[in-house]
């Protein structure tokens, strides 16, 4: 009872929002109903009926429904409704929006999407909260239909099938923030069509996309594959260094060893590369994404142009490289940092990323101490970047991805960054902490 109650409360907080956002007169008396009618839809069989699926907050559904009625009875249109709803919950889409713009600054964020989407696909199938037609992963894009929702059942039950769209269009408005690496194409969905017809793609390699895939190409989620983890396609070494993020560093080979010294050099990495790929098919997901988004890359074009002037020269064109792509990212962050409330949010969000995307299953043997709003304090004392440079011949490389920290979070507004030692430069751990000033 005291969950419920304490959801009701939540609930009726971030309706009062979408009242004001909505110009609603006599906002109280309209609040007041909503309170009791949401207490009324919490008793109801058919909130009990719904509240059996693990991954679909009901109660949050069963709020946006009586939110619906409400601003309804108020006289709103359906368009109305939806911008209002979206209001009530500001807060958290904003934090959501921080977060994945954080992420989108990654080179390996279409990687992740991936991840998430083939994890949800399992957890949704699991608990039976979505019917899928197909889930079908390629190597630079997957695509899915959906034929049965059970969001849109909750809402069809209480005879507004078409304000299920309130929850449709959090993928788009998800997807609007991830614009450099992915791009998303919502063909139809299921709150006005017959399902919902999604796909994702790698950007990257959009232009190059055939309109289908060959039976080599496209892996099928099956019954089967799920129980037997994701799919296993990964990019070769070819495309790897194809990413466009290697573009500067392609211009600084030719401004110093000519077109024929760099092709020599590529050709050169790839082969390296080649064979360091056959060495990551046993680490976890997570940290395979590491080693293949930008360990193994980075090691192999060092040794590689280490074949053509000293090792201390290769390692600065490499740092050269590196600190400028690093300053691009950090200045892309500042700026999305200025913005109002943005400080806060990405200390919140960047605590919760940086435990996923640095903690154990990524390779990393990682502490935190203290993850709030006002400081980020953790230190790795195990680190599988510097554990590949090593192996991989490149111990060279490992500390100039600890100083890309520096260039990328050590001018943020607001935000103080702090670092005392890291592993790759004969430290006992690697130390990090963010430190937001006080308003």
């Amino acid at each position: 009872m005291a969950n419920v109650d304490k959801s009701i409360a939540k609930h009726t907080k971030a309706f009062r929002r979408a009242a004001k956002f909505a110009g609603v007169h006599d906002a109280d008396t309209c609040v007041a109903s909503f309170e009791h009618r949401l207490k009324d839809m919490y008793a109801s069989e058919l909130f009990h009926t719904h509240n059996v699926y693990p991954t679909i907050n009901v109660e949050r559904v069963y709020a946006v429904i009586a939110m619906c009625f409400e601003l309804r009875e108020c006289g709103l249109t359906d368009a109305q409704i939806l911008n209002s709803v979206e209001r009530a919950y500001d807060g958290k889409r904003r934090m959501h929006s921080i977060l994945l713009s954080s992420i989108d600054l990654l080179p390996c964020s279409y990687a992740i999407v991936r991840r998430w989407n083939i994890s949800d696909y399992k957890n949704r199938m699991a608990d039976g909260s979505i019917d899928y037609d197909f889930f079908e992963v390629r190597e630079h894009s997957f695509e899915y239909r959906i034929s049965g929702c059970r969001y849109v059942d909750m809402f069809e039950a209480w005879g507004i099938r078409q304000l299920c769209k309130a929850f449709c269009e959090t993928d788009t408005r998800s997807y609007a923030c991830l614009t450099r690496h992915v791009e998303f194409i919502r063909h139809e969905d299921l709150s006005d069509g017959d399902s919902c017809h999604d796909e994702v793609l790698e950007r990257a390699h959009r232009l190059h996309a055939k309109p289908t895939a060959s039976a080599h190409t496209r892996t099928f989620l099956s019954a089967r594959s799920r129980d037997e983890g994701k799919p296993t396609m990964r990019k070769t070494a070819r495309e790897l260094l194809e990413a466009k993020k290697y573009d500067l560093l392609i211009t600084m080979l030719c401004d110093c060893f000519g077109a024929d010294g760099k092709a020599k050099i590529w050709a050169s990495a790839e082969r390296r590369l080649d064979g360091f790929l056959a060495t990551t098919a046993t680490v976890s997901d997570g940290e395979r994404m590491h080693a293949e988004g930008f360990i193994y890359p980075m090691c192999a074009l060092f040794l590689a142009i280490a074949e053509y002037c000293s090792r201390e020269e290769a390692r600065q064109i490499c740092a050269d490289f590196m600190r400028e792509t690093a300053q691009k990212k950090g200045e892309a962050l500042q700026k999305l940092l200025h913005a109002p409330g943005m400080q806060s949010l990405f200390m919140k969000c960047f605590g919760l990323l940086g435990s996923r995307l640095f903690g154990e299953k990524a390779g990393f043997e990682q502490r935190i101490y203290e993850s709030t709003t006002r400081r980020l304090r953790m230190d790795i004392f195990a680190c599988p970047y510097l554990r590949h440079c090593t192996a991989a011949g490149a111990p060279e490389v490992a500390p100039l991805f600890c100083a890309n920290d520096e260039y990328v979070y050590g001018n943020l507004p607001g935000i103080t960054f702090g670092r005392s030692g890291t592993l790759a430069n004969g430290a006992n751990r690697c130390d990090f902490e963010l430190t937001r000033n006080q308003d």
